[in-house]
């Protein structure tokens, strides 16, 4: 017991104490270890961890060594006994080859059988598989207390015990959390730069939560770590929330790493976000949600029919057998899905069905309560519309929420292609309160995705104009297209794609400067600076020149640099665009190919 303290703490040569390896502190110890084990209980709950399974091994290998000298002193008793009391005509008898079984050779028969205790690497590897029920498939902690559970793992290993709902929630759960927050620690320490989202909520209790999440790329793929979510207590003000945003930040080292921070679009964290001097950008698909809830509430009065509608087939069995029967042409009936009021694309979803079963409803509703809302044929046509509308606002959904590459590169081409969208469905057969709703999604985008916001961020643009699947085609207008571009629109996107292209131009600078080992900038000398000469006349000769003409031809000229940058720059714009739907990876060979011409 007391050895194993000591692969925490550090005696303190002419003192009776003793200083923790973890916190550096020092604490009093005298006769007992019981401070030192009452500190790291407290204070270090997984060493405390470790240091008892240590314990434990310790007393077993203690008894088992134990019980090894009994069963030997044991044997040599009875192998002693046994022969003083043969008698020597008997020992004649014995046949060749044979020997008498000792009482220490049946004991180890005998032990054979019983299950022997498990190892404490065993133990870990199998608690860490019982947490990750807990964790990941979010079964209570009562479920080491079930029978049936008991029971199973019992047949699977006899020699495992089960820890208990107290051990599982005060040590286990808390020590792994430890182990799993030190190994996130270690791979963000890795990123050069980080880009976090933010997130505020109430839950059903009314309780505040503050959750912030770190984005980050380790060669060439994208790490997501989450780095806090904790109860918000206090009022939500922007100077309390980006007190707790600093915190989180300094807590994971990474202040001089945030390039962009993104939140919702509510006023008290833009404002909190905005008081750490960290970049922002509202979340995408939070603006896209909320220009869709302005605008469909034009709908409201056809909806509370559907909703209706949709809500009795819910409830009511029979109509939904009614509903499979005129489902002749289907393997598997459809049945009606119902809007969540949170997520507009359920109101999709919900919208799509109907229209997919409309030949089987105009069947079964006549035959069902006469106080269900009636559909006119007007009605139909109207969802038909506002389906058509909404198809691609749910594409755009289900692409953003499911990537696994970059999405600040979708955004300039989103929006672009949204508000082509809508100008084109003007020009097509939409009447009534679906044209109407197809404007004022049209208005929502102007008003929330100006040029000046989208276009025109310098973030969006690099990103967009690097991604291999648009590079310079984002900022192009296509000639074929049935929205005719007007002249000023050209001339300003020609203008932006230029100075996009400066910019990646001075960043090419530096790269190329940095792998040649060129300064960035002119550094001051020790040795003033001299022409070099190239004149053969003696009274010009100096000692000098030999090493000022090395010097020369060996360093690079700006011209060359700024050559080498454009010559690389031109090599990714040319080179294929990769499919939009494709899966991205980082192609080495390319790689290689570009550094051996720019580097």
């Amino acid at each position: 017991m007391n050895a194993s303290i000591w692969n925490h703490y550090e005696k303190i040569p002419g003192k009776s104490t003793a200083k923790c390896l973890l916190c550096k502190k020092e604490y009093s110890y005298k006769t007992t270890i019981t401070n030192l084990k009452k500190h790291l209980k407290h204070k270090h709950i997984s060493a405390y961890q470790n240091f008892l399974n240590s314990y434990q091994t310790e007393t077993t290998r203690t008894t088992e060594n134990r019980q090894q000298s009994i069963f030997k002193q044991e044997a040599e008793s009875s192998n002693t006994s046994q022969q003083q009391a043969v008698h020597p005509a008997v020992m004649q008898i014995v046949p060749p080859g044979r020997t008498f079984k000792s009482k220490y050779r049946r004991q180890q028969q005998t032990t054979a059988y019983v299950p022997r205790k498990m190892d404490e690497k065993q133990k870990k590897n199998i608690d860490k598989k019982l947490l990750r029920i807990i964790t990941q498939d979010y079964q209570p902690f009562s479920v080491v207390e079930d029978n049936g559970f008991k029971s199973f793992v019992e047949a699977l290993n006899p020699s495992y015990e089960l820890p208990n709902r107290k051990l599982i929630s005060k040590t286990l759960i808390p020590g792994r959390y430890l182990d799993c927050k030190n190994q996130m620690m270690e791979l963000v320490q890795k990123a050069k730069k980080v880009c976090l989202t933010t997130d505020c909520w109430t839950s059903q209790d009314m309780d505040a939560y503050l959750a912030v999440t770190a984005h980050f790329l380790i060669d060439f793929e994208m790490k997501t770590v989450l780095l806090h979510c904790e109860h918000f207590s206090g009022s939500h003000t922007a100077d309390a929330l980006a007190e707790a945003l600093k915190n989180i930040a300094i807590e994971w080292n990474i202040v001089e790493k945030i390039t962009l921070a993104v939140s919702d679009n509510t006023a008290n964290i833009t404002s909190a976000i905005g008081k750490t001097g960290w970049p922002i950008f509202g979340c995408f698909l939070h603006k896209l949600n909320l220009i869709i809830e302005k605008a469909i509430v034009l709908l409201d009065f056809i909806l509370e029919k559907v909703k209706k509608i949709v809500g009795h087939f819910k409830k009511s069995n029979l109509a939904t057998e009614s509903l499979a029967k005129y489902q002749i042409d289907r393997t598997v009936a459809l049945r009606l899905i119902q809007s969540v009021p949170t997520r507009w694309n359920s109101v999709y979803y919900m919208l799509e069905r109907f229209l997919k079963l409309q030949g089987a409803l105009q069947a079964v509703l006549p035959n069902l309560r006469s106080d269900l809302p009636i559909i006119t044929v007007e009605m139909w046509e109207t969802l038909r519309q506002v389906c058509i509308i909404l198809k691609p606002f749910e594409e755009i959904t289900q692409i953003m929420s499911s990537t696994h590459y970059l999405t600040a590169s979708l955004a300039i081409v989103i929006v672009d292609g949204l508000k082509n969208v809508m100008s084109i469905m003007k020009t097509k057969p939409i009447y009534g309160v679906a044209k109407t709703f197809l404007l004022k999604l049209e208005e929502g985008l102007e008003i929330n995705f100006p040029r000046h916001v989208i276009e025109d961020n310098m973030l969006l643009g690099l990103c967009t104009f690097l991604d291999p699947r648009f590079k310079i085609h984002a900022f192009l207008d296509n000639a074929s297209a049935e929205v005719e571009p007007t002249l000023e629109t050209t001339s300003q996107r020609i203008t932006r794609v230029n100075l996009i292209k400066e910019h990646i131009l001075d960043l090419l600078k530096i790269k190329i400067r940095k792998k040649r080992g060129t300064p960035a900038v002119e550094t001051i000398s020790y040795i003033p600076p001299r022409a070099a000469s190239t004149s053969q006349d003696i009274e010009t000769i100096s000692i000098w020149g030999k090493i000022d003409k090395t010097i020369a031809a060996m360093t690079p000229s700006v011209d060359d640099i700024a050559t080498s940058a454009e010559n690389e720059l031109e090599m990714f714009i040319n080179e294929p665009v990769y499919n939009l739907f494709g899966v991205i990876v980082h192609r080495e060979t390319l790689h290689k190919k570009t550094n051996k011409y720019a580097f």
